[in-house]
């Protein structure tokens, strides 16, 4: 798939240590909170009632072309049945400015799929959705006995990296630290990708790479 043009920029400054992974345990946690309060408010409040309410301002979801959700969720009603999920992994940052949460889903009818999910941490310190996006599957995704937690190298940076990118065709998510990075964009078929790199060493490393065939709206 065509991949958008990103442009490289380098600022040879030192970027100190931050939090460990012992430290983000508690982070991790509410994180993988937040999603199944998410879940349940779904199932109790009604599905867009909820993904209204912890979705940012300007977060972005798929229908399947990219859309502000606030905007075409404003006064959508609720499918009498709400769509379940749970979490399987959570990446996190090493600030606990930005994490990513991916698992499974089922719908009433049998459908079974999987979901990644990109959350930011607001200043009150709960975390709203920026992204939500997923595809269906063949078969259910195991879960793990219990959401395994990721997180990046939190050593010295040598080096920042920081990403331009064309709005139209996709976005890009950093935590305020660059140890955790997501892209998403969509190629003209109507194909679209979303990848989550953590820090590695000094270097960037893809952890989660999702595809989605183009879908008719």
């Amino acid at each position: 798939m065509k991949r958008m043009i990103l442009a490289l920029l380098f600022a040879l400054i030192a970027i100190p240590a931050v939090a460990q992974e012992t430290s983000l345990e508690p982070e991790a946690q509410a994180v993988l909170a937040t999603e199944r309060a998410f879940d349940a408010a779904a199932a109790r409040d009604g599905q867009w009632t909820a993904f209204r309410a912890f979705a940012a301002s300007d977060a972005t979801m798929f229908t399947p072309q990219p859309v502000n959700v606030q905007e075409w969720l404003s006064g959508r009603a609720d499918p009498a049945q709400s769509v379940r999920w749970q979490p399987h992994a959570v990446y996190i940052a090493c600030d606990a400015t930005l994490a990513v949460t991916t698992g499974a889903w089922q719908r009433a009818n049998g459908t079974v799929g999987y979901f990644t999910t990109v959350w930011r941490k607001q200043a009150d310190g709960t975390w709203k959705w920026l992204l939500d996006h997923g595809d269906t599957l063949t078969v259910a995704r195991v879960a793990p006995v219990e959401p395994i937690v990721h997180v990046p190298d939190c050593a010295p940076l040598r080096s920042r990296l920081g990403l331009l990118f064309d709005p139209l065709v996709g976005g890009v998510f950093n935590s305020d630290d660059h140890r955790l990075r997501v892209t998403w964009e969509m190629d003209s078929s109507g194909t679209r990708e979303v990848r989550v790199a953590q820090l590695t060493g000094q270097r960037m490393s893809t952890v989660l790479n999702n595809v989605v065939a183009a879908q008719t709206p």
